[in-house]
């Protein structure tokens, strides 16, 4: 039998959720926590530990199985992080969740990666790379690895629309990119010492 998303989905959580949503001792929250952990559970383990191609199936109705298999796994994981971030930013029992969705993001962008995802080829990453920025909008603090934060500066690799690389721009830390401008330069979000924040401009050389 040919494994469909949906038995992807379900075959990770599926007695669990059945069992709760059998019950009637829960509240409507918890019901729908539940369900939301059935959706994420099979993605996020997957993708935390570079496995989402592997075990993820591709669904293709149009029989174009190759083209989907290009754009499947970002649009799965953008929209998945996009619906889940409230909860990811206000919900203590969500750190797991939290822990998962920042390694399956670290797994998606590095080339070394078997996770490593299409951002760049056709103009469906365009959509797909939207939904995974306003996750990290939408949850910030659940997104930032306070530990790796401690350690190092970010580095954003800049890329032209033909995903070709252009230059790698390193801000310092707790800095966040918030644009750039003509000329080479860059805006970033930096944190003061009161905690507020002020928007910064840097010149590349």
């Amino acid at each position: 039998m040919k494994l469909s998303r949906r038995l992807f989905v379900a075959g990770s959580a599926g007695v669990g959720a059945t069992a709760f949503a059998q019950s009637t001792e829960h509240s409507d929250r918890d019901y729908w926590i539940a369900v939301l952990k059935r959706i994420a559970d099979p993605l996020l383990n997957a993708a935390a530990n570079r496995r989402l191609k592997a075990e993820m199936p591709v669904e293709a109705p149009h029989d174009n199985a190759t083209d989907r298999r290009e754009y499947t796994y970002l649009e799965a994981l953008g929209r998945l992080l996009t619906g889940i971030a409230p909860w990811l930013e206000s919900s203590p029992e969500a750190q797991r969740y939290a822990d998962l969705a920042r390694r399956a993001m670290a797994s998606a962008v590095d080339p070394a990666s078997a996770d490593y995802m299409n951002f760049t080829k056709g103009s469906q990453p365009v959509v797909d790379a939207a939904f995974l920025a306003l996750a990290i909008l939408r949850a910030p603090n659940a997104h930032t690895d306070r530990e790796h934060d401690e350690k190092a500066a970010l580095v954003y690799s800049v890329f032209d629309r033909k995903g070709r690389w252009q230059r790698d721009v390193t801000l310092p830390k707790d800095a966040s990119l918030a644009g750039f401008g003509a000329k080479g330069a860059v805006y970033a979000s930096i944190r003061n010492s009161d905690g507020s924040k002020s928007v910064a401009r840097f010149t590349l050389k």
